[in-house]
């Protein structure tokens, strides 16, 4: 079972809301996915409200846009280093993530004041795989 303490802000949304005309939730994701998430006690941010797109560097330099992740469900978390719950949080979203990731489910984790030092040390430490 996936422990969820999330602090930080959480949205579950397909990719730049690409569903064209049909109304997000959960039902929509692939079955398991579905189950997965609603056993996790995720919810879809509802209603349903069009993310803002975004481009930020990944740690590896290369640019990385919401709309990257078109036709996915997404699970976007804010985050830093230095936020207890955050850095406990990521082993889960790690194996949410290994699990479903062929599904179409995605976890984007965007850090925010933190050093980018920081953020790639607690990366490799935790072996965190998700963009």
């Amino acid at each position: 079972m996936v422990r969820r303490t999330l602090l930080a802000i959480l949205l579950l949304l397909p990719a730049a809301c690409s569903l064209a005309g049909a109304t997000p939730h959960v039902a929509l994701a692939q079955p398991e996915v579905s189950e997965a998430l609603i056993r996790s006690g995720i919810r879809p941010v509802m209603p349903p409200t069009e993310a803002a797109a975004f481009t930020l560097p990944d740690l590896g330099g290369a640019e990385v846009s919401l709309s990257d992740f078109q036709g996915q469900w997404v699970l976007l978390t804010f985050w830093a280093t230095w936020c207890g719950p955050c850095i406990s949080e990521m082993p889960s979203l790690q194996r949410f993530w290994t699990t479903h990731r062929d599904s179409g489910f995605a976890v984007v984790a965007v850090a925010v004041g933190s050093d980018e030092r920081g953020v790639g040390e607690l990366v490799r430490q935790q072996g965190l795989t998700f963009p």
